[in-house]
């Protein structure tokens, strides 16, 4: 479930909402009178309450004059403990990893704008605008997810909240006479990873959400997650972020896709001596009952003559399976030219392929019992017209017909290859 970035105010100040009918100047300054009390005073939650009140959010503070957030905003990460204690006072119990994060966050990229603008040359500035100050205030009310929490914990800077942070900061700081103010703002981001891990260490078992999360070895299968995540993305969407990968979806240089024209493949079952059975069928909706039926063979392949749209099958059914099946399965697309040689070790050729971190950190990714593999093979009719053969081409396609029961014990990964004929 969702967290609001501003809802621990709403908990301390035991309120459904924070309102924030005070000005953007009375909000900014009831963020850092709350910093200050809270340092130097342990406060409990009434004395707090008539902070909180005016505020939607700790980042009302960047409402203020960019030099009095240097001059006279102290450090914000020393100030987590108290407020997560006044959390855990006001609901009686510890708050989730979301909570937590939403609190952290915040200290953390207030700590990293204020370390950062110390060594800027501060331009003279006006008052804040109302459209920025409406910007700022409603910051309080975006939502962030255990996803976006675990996210922030390692790459702050790649994360949905970053962006929003980022893209108000931006405005606030061209209006307050900045140039480059994507530049100024990506390094503000950046330096903001390493404030979290202030915070963390400041608040220790105190958020024990994230703690648990860490000596459980939640790191390693969150970046695990985030690495196929990436795959998925840059190789098997349309929308890719790699240029060459996203050009394979379109035509030619006209302005729609494979995917908007793609006419669905007709195909016939052959039979152990070659000889075609029973009636063609639309080879997409054969391969999707064939995909989910544990009784079929672990092996399906796709034989026609060149030009006849079977790679073009591949990159539509892997996507299909990335919109429609992951994480029940996730595919891999394996383009066999790409192979620039073929190891004697079925896994590590795999491995080679792939070439992202979720293959390459961790041995055991292809048993993996959370995770299940669609690997499509495309271009065998390549291999043989570029004349590559051999023992090492052999055992790859012997590795995937038939791996090992003894490597293969928890692996339910299946293969789709498609070949000459």
């Amino acid at each position: 479930m969702a967290t609001k970035i501003g809802s621990f105010l709403a908990t301390i100040a035991n309120k459904s909402a924070v309102e924030t009918t005070k000005t953007a100047t009375e909000s900014a300054k009831a963020v850092l009178d709350l910093a200050k009390t809270v340092k130097e005073k342990s406060p409990d939650v009434a004395t707090l309450k008539p902070y909180i009140e005016k505020m939607s959010s700790l980042l009302d503070v960047l409402n203020s004059p960019l030099a009095a957030i240097v001059k006279d905003a102290i450090p914000f990460a020393s100030i987590a403990v108290t407020l997560l204690n006044l959390v855990y006072e006001a609901t009686k119990k510890d708050p989730t990893l979301e909570e937590s994060m939403a609190l952290v966050v915040q200290l953390a990229y207030l700590d990293s704008v204020r370390s950062y603008l110390a060594g800027q040359d501060l331009p003279q500035e006006t008052q804040v605008s109302e459209s920025v100050s409406r910007r700022i205030r409603a910051l309080g009310e975006l939502e962030i997810s255990d996803r976006d929490a675990r996210t922030a914990i390692l790459f702050f800077h790649e994360s949905n909240i970053a962006k929003a942070f980022s893209a108000v900061l931006e405005a606030r700081l061209l209006e307050a006479g900045f140039s480059d103010v994507r530049n100024h703002a990506e390094q503000i981001s950046r330096s903001t990873n390493h404030q979290i891990q202030t915070v963390l260490s400041e608040v220790g078992e105190q958020i024990n959400p994230v703690v648990k999360w860490f000596s459980t070895g939640g790191r390693e299968k969150f970046e695990q997650y985030l690495s196929i995540e990436e795959y998925l993305r840059d190789v098997i969407s349309p929308d890719s972020r790699i240029t060459v990968l996203r050009e394979c979806w379109r035509v030619f240089n006209e302005p729609f896709t494979l995917k908007e024209i793609y006419v669905p493949t007709e195909a016939r079952r052959i039979n152990k001596d070659g000889e075609q059975e029973g009636d063609p069928v639309v080879l997409e909706q054969w391969a999707r009952t064939w995909l989910n039926q544990p009784e079929q063979s672990k092996v399906l392949f796709v034989q026609g003559h060149p030009g006849r749209g079977k790679s073009v099958f591949c990159r539509m059914f892997a996507e299909w399976v990335r919109q429609e099946q992951h994480p029940n399965w996730t595919p891999i697309l394996i383009r066999l030219r790409d192979i620039h040689s073929f190891d004697k070790d079925f896994e590590e050729t795999l491995r080679k392929a792939v070439n992202r971190d979720f293959a390459a950190s961790d041995a055991g990714w292809l048993s993996d019992r959370n995770t299940r593999f669609l690997f499509l093979l495309d271009g065998f009719d390549e291999l043989l017209m570029q004349g590559r053969s051999g023992r090492g081409l052999e055992e790859f396609l012997e590795g995937s017909v038939s791996p090992s029961e003894e490597k293969n014990e928890n692996k339910g990964n299946r293969f789709l290859k498609r070949f000459p004929r």
